[in-house]
């Protein structure tokens, strides 16, 4: 992540040819643990997270969605002294030049994460299982038991959202029918038993 705008920076005298004004997340987050608490660090990377999924889901309707190709998204977010992210752009296809080591490792290990997620480690297994072997991807068992990281999490299952909406839709029509069948018969078990259901809790950013 950019900590300063590198391309204007660079031209700065105090600027650093260590890191370029650039830190991981992880760093980030050890910043925000020692300056303002955990709590505050976990509510930060949990905002930061929120800000990606929903504008994915603003423009979800107008992104080219091919599954034989994937793209890399860089997301500019500001931070402020509330700790609230601001998204100011997201660009496509990001530059992967570097300009420091550091940089050169945070990128490196970017694509490196990026392929894990693109290509399912089981297809990387299957298509070395007739050769020799190879470094396992990381999320794969057999990455886990080779000691890489398989920490990835999941900021947004679509499906998810689908199926509590598909059951808020039923129970919301199975209420309905409850007081039909009421008013028709004047109140009986039926109605009880419906104004008794509840909908089924929807995910809080629908």
């Amino acid at each position: 992540m950019h900590l300063t705008n590198v391309a204007i920076q660079k031209h700065s005298e105090g600027y650093s040819h260590a890191h370029g004004g650039k830190w991981s997340l992880k760093n980030l987050r050890q910043y925000i643990e020692g300056t303002r608490g955990t709590p505050a660090a976990v509510t930060l990377m949990e905002d930061v997270g929120w800000v990606i999924v929903h504008s994915l889901k603003a423009v979800q309707n107008v992104i080219i969605n091919d599954k034989h190709c994937f793209e890399c998204y860089g997301f500019d977010i500001m931070i402020d002294n509330k700790l609230k992210p601001w998204l100011l752009e997201v660009n496509a296809s990001p530059s992967l030049s570097t300009t420091t080591l550091d940089d050169k490792q945070l990128k490196t290990q970017l694509i490196d994460e990026v392929l894990d997620l693109a290509v399912p480690p089981h297809m990387i297994e299957a298509a070395q299982s007739s050769c020799k072997p190879a470094r396992p991807r990381r999320g794969s068992t057999s990455a886990a038991a080779a000691g890489f990281p398989t920490n990835f999490e999941l900021l947004y299952d679509e499906a998810i959202e689908i199926e509590a909406g598909r059951r808020a839709v039923e129970a919301s029509a199975a209420r309905a029918g409850g007081r039909r069948g009421s008013e028709a018969t004047g109140g009986g078990q039926w109605s009880k038993v419906a104004s008794g259901r509840r909908a089924f809790n929807t995910p809080h950013w629908a």
